[in-house]
């Protein structure tokens, strides 16, 4: 059994006796737990069988496909159950992940000694977790954070924007920065109703795995341009400037509603802006004045 803490939220995984001799991800370290606390998400890993594929996504229907970084990753869904298949190659054999209707379970059975046990492991427990959280005012965000006079400042973007490039500008820009996370950080909103950005596991390329957490200063989207400018954002276009980065699966309509809502929250407690920018200092110090960061 291994149990984690990431964004406050107790996980705990249970590996049957074929998989004994797993070796976790250099990247859960971070997060392990160890005091007794109960679990608000469990996940049950076994031996996959070689009738697999039938009896997991029997009934059900695939909705995406994709090859990223996960390798290929499968969809199916019945309308109220969601199926994961996951490989590392497209010529590998899938393995599965079966999700409760409430998305606090699940149960991924993989092959017995398989190479990739740990990869595959880490990319179901991050499609897994970032479902999870969501219907707990959480959710987990494509983007690059760092902090600043102990606030998270959160950089957002599509792939190749620049986003681990302005978080390093404002490491070598400002003494007082650090990075928290430089893919996967986790928004959550408290009880007292703070937006909270926590570090993950899951940090792209970047080896950033920090439990760490700190209240949110402002989200930023980045564009690339010709000259530094920033503009706020409010009301519907603050929520589209950040709901694009979120971790949810969309065919779920309870799911995505309570998404939605977060974000909702989220815009209406944080400042949230747009920098068209250069990869320069410079643009670094207008985010930073402009989300009104002393320094």
């Amino acid at each position: 059994m291994v149990d984690l803490t990431i964004a406050g939220f107790r996980v705990r995984l249970e590996l049957s006796a074929e998989f004994e001799g797993f070796r976790m991800p250099e990247s859960w370290k971070p997060f392990l737990a160890t005091d007794a606390v109960a679990a608000d998400f469990k996940m049950r890993v076994e031996a996959r069988r070689e009738d697999e594929a039938a009896i997991a996504t029997a009934g059900m229907r695939e909705v995406t496909s994709s090859f990223n970084d996960l390798g290929v990753a499968r969809l199916f869904t019945d309308g109220s159950r969601y199926v994961v298949g996951v490989a590392p190659l497209p010529e590998s054999g899938l393995s599965y992940m079966e999700m409760s209707e409430d998305f606090s379970a699940a149960t991924v059975r993989m092959r017995e000694g398989d190479s990739r046990l740990a990869f595959i492991l880490d990319s179901m427990l991050r499609i897994w977790f970032s479902q999870a959280i969501v219907a707990h005012r959480a959710f987990l965000l494509h983007a690059s954070v760092v902090t600043a006079s102990g606030k998270a400042c959160v950089f957002m973007g599509k792939s190749g924007t620049g986003k681990s490039t302005h978080s390093r500008l404002w490491l070598s820009t400002f003494g007082d920065t650090a990075l928290l996370n430089d893919d996967n950080p986790v928004v959550r909103i408290s009880d007292a109703g703070e937006v909270m950005i926590y570090g993950s596991p899951w940090s792209g390329k970047t080896p950033c795995y920090k439990n760490e957490s700190a209240p949110a200063a402002g989200f930023v989207r980045l564009r690339q341009a010709p000259q530094n400018g920033y503009t706020h954002l409010d009301g519907v276009d603050a929520f589209i400037a950040i709901l694009p980065g979120v971790s949810v699966i969309n065919h779920c309509r309870r799911l995505y509603g309570a998404a939605c809502a977060t974000v909702i929250e989220t815009v209406g407690a944080v400042p949230v802006g747009i920098l068209d920018c250069l990869p320069d200092a410079a643009a670094a110090r207008l985010c930073r004045s402009s989300l009104n960061i002393a320094h």
